[in-house]
């Protein structure tokens, strides 16, 4: 009887961590993004991160878009912070990413004073069409109306293909202890009937 036990915990643990190591995970990738003024007041280059986004996934909206440098000639400064995901109106956030690329964005945000406006292949201001665009202050910008050409996307860190489940933890503890707890007790049987 303590063999099928010990056989049966064994198994367990074995399949729990064959579960665990072979499972599919959603992994949040992270890109930058860059681009160059062409149409705005400002010459330079707007760059940064988008966070948050799953690979092979269409039309999903990014966690974070953090705006990390742009030409220091650029007027005002950050309303809302840095990430135009937190800022007030936020009316385009849509990613889709197939084989870890970009394969398509739309972003638009901007804060409540109206002061710092962001955007990714977007419509701004209701005359620049597929814009890519950065004012801070609403008088001095980088933009170009290149659409999605206009900007560059390129993954920052590849993932990996594949991880453990956390709740698998608390199964292959649980089958590691139960096989401890049978050994200790076949070995008290042993010495019992000697």
């Amino acid at each position: 009887m303590l063999n099928k036990s010990l056989i049966f915990a064994s198994t367990l643990m074995a399949t729990t961590l064959a579960v665990a190591i072979t499972a599919p995970h959603a992994k949040a990738l992270e890109f930058t993004f860059s681009f160059s003024n062409v149409t705005g007041s400002t010459p330079g280059t707007v760059s940064g991160k988008i966070t948050g986004l799953e690979d092979n996934t269409s039309n999903q909206a990014a966690d974070s878009v953090i705006i990390e440098s742009f030409p220091g000639s650029l007027g005002g400064s950050f309303d809302e912070g840095d990430d135009a995901v937190a800022w007030n109106d936020v009316q385009e956030n849509s990613f889709s990413v197939t084989n870890g690329e970009i394969v398509s964005a739309m972003f638009y945000a901007e804060t409540a004073s109206f002061n710092n406006l962001f955007a990714l292949n977007t419509v701004v201001l209701g005359d620049l069409f597929d814009a890519n665009y950065l004012t801070l202050d609403r008088s001095t910008d980088v933009s170009n109306t290149g659409g999605f050409e206009g900007a560059s996307y390129s993954l920052l860190s590849t993932p990996v293909p594949f991880g453990v489940i956390p709740d698998t933890g608390i199964g292959i503890l649980a089958g590691i202890w139960g096989i401890s707890r049978l050994r200790k007790t076949m070995r008290g049987r042993k010495s019992f009937s000697k």
